[in-house]
């Protein structure tokens, strides 16, 4: 969200000392509340924490190209117009959740470190490193082994991703951008439509949002 580009939503971000919730919807907005909307609002109401909540309707005929998902909940710290993290569709389900996170961030703790408890972090950066030094020695390993911890690979950043909130599928121009250069890479069977670099079928792969291209030909998403 650029700064300008909402000047209302900026100044309650800029302006507030608690969290702020901006819920963005719009189909049928314009006509009334929708279920979720009041359901979020009478949870917001039950809940003990302080927060500043805003409705962003954006009829369907303003929405822009390539079209946002909507309904997605926003959750801002306040003085930062950078979304800390994002629910789409399902945010009542994990809104508690995701209240007691963010009022954790206000005493300084990063979205890690109020997700998760230490022995989860602990957890976390093992397999992360693990999977660093892995790079060295996979190569002796046959090759359909490789290609399987590529997949896994690919499947925890991607677990990762959803738990932090954000996108876990790309964009559909971003996904058919990627398919174009796949398709004309030398590198891809296309029988298969399947990467002999790293082993995977990219008509999956260039879907996920935390996947990368072996060669740098594409990047993640996120």
């Amino acid at each position: 969200m650029q700064p300008n580009t909402f000047p209302d939503v900026a100044n309650i971000i800029d302006t507030s000392s608690v969290p702020i919730l901006i819920l963005v919807i719009s189909e049928g907005c314009e006509n009334g509340l929708k279920p979720e909307q009041q359901q979020l609002e009478q949870k917001l109401q039950e809940h003990p924490t302080p927060v500043v909540y805003y409705t962003m309707c954006i009829p369907e005929h303003l929405m822009g190209f390539p079209r946002a998902q909507t309904p997605t909940l926003y959750y801002f710290l306040p003085k930062n117009q950078t979304p800390v993290f994002w629910r789409f569709a399902i945010f009542n389900n994990t809104l508690n959740d995701d209240l007691n996170i963010i009022t954790k961030m206000m005493t300084g703790l990063t979205y890690e470190q109020a997700r998760f408890t230490p022995e989860e972090q602990e957890t976390i950066l093992k397999v992360d490193y693990f999977l660093e030094q892995e790079k060295e020695t996979l190569h002796k390993f046959p090759s359909v082994f490789q290609q399987a911890r590529n997949l896994a690979k690919e499947m925890w950043k991607t677990g990762k991703n959803a738990a932090k909130g954000l996108p876990v599928i790309v964009p559909t121009e971003v996904g058919f951008e990627r398919m174009n250069i796949c398709q004309s890479c030398d590198k891809l069977e296309k029988d298969a439509f399947r990467c002999t670099e790293c082993g995977c079928f990219m008509k999956t792969k260039t879907q996920l949002a935390s996947a990368s291209c072996p060669l740098n030909k594409w990047a993640p998403h996120v």
